[in-house]
């Protein structure tokens, strides 16, 4: 388990500080590591939701950070997340979700998410690797980045995204409320220019905390299994 215990280092850095990983434990844990931030920009501040706009050392595409407040209990925010099936009801242009591998006694998952593009933009896909881990104070950091994997061949339809590294973090502030985080850098590759891209890149956190406490409804009973961060 010494992998998911590095995996644990990364993901208590990335709730520090979003997308920053020590370049040793990410090498370590298969992850390569975003630079350090250079400026973060508060872009939305409306309806209770924060986006802010990121720019990272060595990288022309910009990355997010957007923070709510959910009514909910802890469990059903993270059951909402981990739904995949429900996903494309509540998670801009994701038109499919599809879990390739999942294995909730050590907390990892693979998954296969395809998005919807407007015309006349390719559609795009992108297989993820993630982790959901739970510290010692009950906080829950979901973390995962795109990878290549052989049981997912590329479709000629389709434009595969190779650049994606994204999380929540999730704090109970008391049995009834969460405080959600979500992070997250994508490079929509193909024919999109990253500067076109960049212009909307506070449009999906935006959008997807707005319509998340309508995907935790009826979900607050759900339990999904937790991996503590002492895992070996």
């Amino acid at each position: 388990m010494r992998k998911i215990k590095q995996a644990t280092i990364v993901l208590l850095v990335l709730a520090l500080q979003p997308l920053v990983v020590p370049l040793a434990v990410a090498k370590e844990a298969g992850f390569a590591p975003l630079g350090q931030v250079v400026a973060q920009k508060l872009k939305v501040n409306k309806n209770g939701i924060k986006v802010w706009v990121s720019s990272y050392e060595g990288s022309k595409i910009l990355g997010f950070k957007g923070t709510r407040v959910v009514e909910s209990n802890l469990s059903g925010v993270v059951a909402a997340i981990m739904d995949t099936q429900s996903l494309s009801e509540w998670v801009p242009y994701t038109k499919s979700a599809q879990v390739i591998e999942k294995n909730d006694k050590n907390g990892t998952f693979v998954l296969h998410l395809v998005m919807a593009m407007p015309f006349p933009l390719a559609n795009r896909d992108v297989v993820v690797k993630g982790y959901w881990l739970q510290d010692a104070n009950g906080n829950v950091t979901i973390y995962s980045k795109s990878i290549v994997d052989a049981r997912v061949p590329v479709n000629p339809n389709m434009v595969r995204i190779t650049n994606y590294e994204g999380g929540w973090v999730l704090k109970a502030l008391d049995a009834k409320r969460v405080e959600v985080t979500v992070l997250g850098i994508t490079d929509p590759a193909g024919a999109i220019p990253v500067g076109i891209a960049n212009q909307f890149v506070q449009v999906q956190p935006f959008e997807m905390l707005k319509r998340l406490p309508n995907a935790v409804k009826g979900k607050q009973q759900v339990q999904v299994p937790l991996v503590q961060n002492a895992v070996e």
